[in-house]
């Protein structure tokens, strides 16, 4: 791994993967899961829609109990609405020194399907209702398997919930990182 302080080139599946790094230490396995992922979305779909965005808390909770419940219902959701056969996501927690916890996530979704994602905002934020939802500005990436630059650029993006800084003031036993467990198929592999 080699750093400038902003960020960080780390060697993972034989290619080079541009990391944010002026945020402290990194969770190598949580860019990983990130890396793989979208690796086996993108081998089930040649296109995917990357959306990202925040849930805030009203109040501390020890475990991850709603985040699960939102993301249960979600599904639900947008496989009705769009027919979606997988949903990928990746999600890190943080609370650091504030009262409640905040979730930051990414949503990887059948490109083929959706092409913009201001209905499945909507969704989010009817489907959320232990806080606010936080939409960053570009929000989404449009993902193909034959253009490995957004793919590397969507990477660095969500480099930042691998961060470990602000992931204290949490049990032990709660998880920090989690993320879907989709099987990457046969047809594509990340080459650069």
């Amino acid at each position: 791994m080699t750093s400038n302080g902003l960020y960080r080139v780390i060697t993972y599946k034989d290619l080079h993967w541009w990391v944010q790094g002026n945020h402290g230490g990194l969770n190598l396995s949580a860019i990983k899961r990130i890396v793989d992922q979208l690796e086996a979305m993108l081998s089930h779909h040649n296109k995917v829609l990357v959306l990202r965005f925040d849930l805030h808390c009203k109040s501390y909770s020890p475990d991850n109990r709603e985040l699960s419940k939102f993301l249960k219902q979600l599904k639900i959701k947008l496989k009705a609405k769009y027919g979606f056969v997988r949903i990928g996501y990746v999600c890190c927690r943080e609370r650091a020194k504030a009262n409640a916890q905040h979730y930051h996530l990414a949503l990887f979704l059948d490109g083929n399907k959706v092409n913009y994602p201001s209905k499945i905002c909507e969704m989010i934020e009817c489907t959320w209702n232990q806080g606010s939802v936080y939409f960053p500005k570009n929000r989404y990436y449009k993902l193909t398997r034959d253009d490995f630059n957004p793919i590397l650029e969507t990477v660095f993006r969500l480099s930042y919930l691998a961060k470990t800084r602000s992931k204290e003031g949490t049990l032990p036993q709660t998880k920090k990182h989690l993320s879907s467990r989709i099987q990457r198929g046969p047809r594509f592999r990340f080459k650069n």
